[in-house]
């Protein structure tokens, strides 16, 4: 009897629970992906949809351009240390994904009031490139996904300016036109690379709707605009995120550890068990 209490007690189930890698999705980016965790902000839809199933990592930096993004590669993605001898077995690592979403920064005009933020575009294209290869090189596994930039309203945005900096400037340096051909060179790495591109510079003003309600000041994403990116990210996922028997698609993903529906209160420790022996855990 106190061996089987013993086998019960959840304080030694917990000594035997090891963390299992979950799949990572990274959402690597400027200002439009580190604001993706506000309320409502895609990234926090994705959270929710991936809940239990895989981890929304937010490496956004807002400001930044594709210049300062590759001094980043290296610390957020490490390659692996080939000289060092491999692990001993253990479970096999996850798919992950990543997405990179920058070229709102790069397509500020060059000589404008954000001119800081500049990369000329064959710059952008070249950096670009090196992001992807980087991240392929880390693991040839990883999914990534690339994201255009927005339309921007530079009326609104320059209103927005004006009234957060509480001065009277004359032009916001950003331009619909110029974000146009970031968006363009962003579509033609993809296709070069073979990685998916969400094209929301031309898929936002589609149609000849008004564009203009995705955007909350001119640059960053209202309500209906994150929810636009995230159901453009899903579709994307659907079509091109299974490989093998793995698959990205939420629906498709094991969760991690048993729903409590099937937890039996009396017999938990034995079925927590032979739960992580199936699952590899």
């Amino acid at each position: 009897m106190a061996e089987s209490a013993a086998a019960a007690d959840p304080r030694e189930m917990s000594k035997r629970i090891i963390s299992f890698p979950r799949p990572k999705i990274i959402l690597f980016g400027d200002s439009l992906t580190e604001w993706a965790f506000q309320r409502t902000g895609w990234g926090a839809l994705l959270a929710d949809r991936y809940a239990r199933k895989a981890d929304v990592v937010n490496r956004g930096y807002s400001g930044y351009n594709t210049c300062w993004a590759l001094h980043l590669l290296d610390k957020l993605f490490p390659k692996k240390d080939t000289s060092s001898p491999p692990p001993p077995l253990g479970p096999p690592q996850p798919r992950e994904m990543v997405t990179v979403f920058f070229g709102a920064n790069d397509a500020v005009v060059e000589n404008g009031a954000a001119a800081k933020h500049h990369v000329p575009l064959e710059e952008y294209r070249q950096n670009l490139s090196t992001i992807v290869q980087h991240l392929q090189k880390v693991s040839k596994s990883t999914f990534v996904v690339l994201i255009a930039p927005p339309p921007v309203d530079s009326v609104a945005h320059l209103n927005h300016c004006r009234r957060e900096l509480g001065t009277d400037l004359d032009d916001c340096g950003r331009s619909n036109e110029s974000v146009g051909l970031y968006a363009e060179a962003c579509v033609q790495v993809g296709r070069e690379m073979g990685v998916p591109v969400i094209d929301l510079w031309k898929m936002m003003q589609e149609g000849g709707g008004d564009w203009k309600r995705y955007l909350c000041d001119g640059l960053h994403f209202s309500e209906e605009g994150n929810a636009f990116v995230f159901d453009a990210l899903m579709r994307v996922v659907e079509e091109h995120g299974r490989s093998g028997e793995e698959s990205l698609v939420a629906e498709e993903m094991p969760m991690d550890y048993p729903s409590f529906e099937d937890i039996d209160p009396i017999t938990y420790a034995q079925m927590f068990a032979a739960w992580m022996e199936k699952h590899h855990y």
